[in-house]
């Protein structure tokens, strides 16, 4: 991937305005497993842009390397918000972002994948239904399609977070192997957030950020499955019972960490 310019919104600000400065960068140890990622948003409203703004830059201020991080994107082009765009989120250009890692990945190696779209669920050829993410123009992805793309890499560990509607199917078709993926909620049903930060996504960051409310083995790490339920009992519309997140994984997920371990 190309070099991209860093944009850092401080995490400290979480809640607070959009304004893009210097923000602390972890240092990666020479010798360290590499992380990578992939993020997806196949639209351009401004929850879904909050959406990336805060993954991307939480994941540069703990030892992602912004080089390592493809960013797919509603309009292709950088905006107001602190994160750069690598293309247009289209079919191809998702498939490219998962391609250009086939060469680079490891089974030392990290993997984190993120979706913040709107989503919908139709019948596949054989009479099933399959979960679906809007791309940039205007056709669908479907879970199989999409886990085709995931299936061809040789990772380490992988995590897959999915924050949109009917998003349980495509963690259902991810979440195998060495993978842990996390919906917002069931294949069946829509997902919902409101205002700054407010998606079941940012209560999972959060989660790593205020790690004496979702640390509850005290162990000084936030596991994913710490990380998963402090988002479940915070997140307002989970709590309201409007959805129902859910976790896959043929792992413990209480075993699995998306920070290094202290």
């Amino acid at each position: 991937m190309a070099s991209k310019k860093r944009l850092l919104l401080p995490l400290a600000a979480i809640c607070g305005a959009l304004s893009c400065t210097n923000a602390n960068v972890e240092e990666i140890p020479p010798d360290a497993p590499e992380k990578y990622a992939v993020l997806i948003s196949g639209h351009t409203e401004e929850r879904h842009a909050l959406n990336m703004t805060l993954v991307y830059n939480f994941l540069l201020e703990h030892g992602f390397n912004e080089n390592n991080i493809y960013v797919a994107d509603g309009k292709g082009t950088d905006r107001l918000y602190c994160y750069p765009v690598d293309a247009a989120a289209t079919v191809d250009n998702v498939r490219t972002g998962f391609e250009s890692l086939q060469q680079k990945l490891d089974g030392n190696d990290l993997l984190f994948v993120y979706v913040s779209d709107h989503g919908g669920r139709i019948r596949a050829e054989d009479g099933s239904y399959v979960s679906t993410i809007s791309t940039n123009d205007g056709s669908t992805l479907d879970q199989r399609t999409f886990a085709g793309f995931v299936d061809s890499l040789k990772h380490g560990q992988g995590i897959f977070v999915y924050d949109q509607c009917h998003s349980g199917g495509f963690a259902e078709e991810t979440g195998h192997g060495n993978n842990v993926a996390i919906a917002s909620t069931t294949a069946d049903d829509s997902a919902y957030s409101g205002g700054i930060h407010n998606s079941f996504t940012a209560y999972f960051i959060k989660a790593h950020l205020y790690s004496q409310f979702s640390d509850t083995n005290h162990d000084g790490n936030v596991s994913l499955g710490e990380a998963f339920r402090f988002a479940e009992r915070n997140h307002p519309y989970s709590v309201q019972g409007w959805q129902d997140p859910i976790i896959v994984s043929e792992q413990d997920p209480d075993l699995v960490y998306l920070l290094d371990k202290e």
